[in-house]
């Protein structure tokens, strides 16, 4: 995997990681706020799953992985973050702001890319895991979708790119 492994030494692109004294990485920001929950309520919170299973793409948000048919696909932490996000709100429409606010976990600006920029990263990977599928849907003047499925309604070989 390219994305960060825990306890590997830290370099200056892990950004949603922390380095210890040590010099070795432990997780913060979006992954922790999981470990926190659970450290101090014993519990997950309601909406985060083991795994989200959408098709043939398993997510698991707790073991920090994608996999495709089982095997881990080779994510960047933001990449992997983003990923998360969108299988946490699947099957549904989501702003880049509230996509930008959920992986960056800071304010969102109008003409921030980011997001784009990640969406199609992470596009070219899951095509590569799943060849003819497309997963990530584009909702122009609304945000993106993450389904298996496409929405007639909403969906046009535009929105494809």
């Amino acid at each position: 995997m390219s994305g960060h492994s825990l306890g590997a030494p830290c370099t200056e692109n892990d950004a949603f990681t922390g380095c210890s004294r040590d010099g070795h990485a432990h997780v913060t920001g979006f992954f922790a706020e999981t470990a926190i929950f659970e450290s101090q309520h014993g519990d997950r919170p309601c909406d985060e799953a083991d795994v989200i299973g959408l098709g043939r793409l398993e997510v698991r948000p707790r073991e920090f992985v994608a996999a495709v048919d089982g095997r881990a696909l080779e994510l960047t932490v933001r990449e992997l973050q983003l990923l998360t996000a969108l299988a946490r709100r699947h099957d549904r429409i989501v702003t880049r702001q509230e996509l930008y606010t959920a992986v960056w976990q800071r304010p969102f600006r109008p003409h921030e890319r980011s997001v784009d920029v990640y969406v199609k990263r992470l596009r070219r990977k899951l095509k590569e895991a799943l060849p003819g599928s497309e997963l990530i849907h584009t909702h122009h003047g609304f945000g993106y979708r993450l389904s298996p499925s496409v929405s007639q309604l909403f969906h046009t070989i535009a929105t494809d790119r």
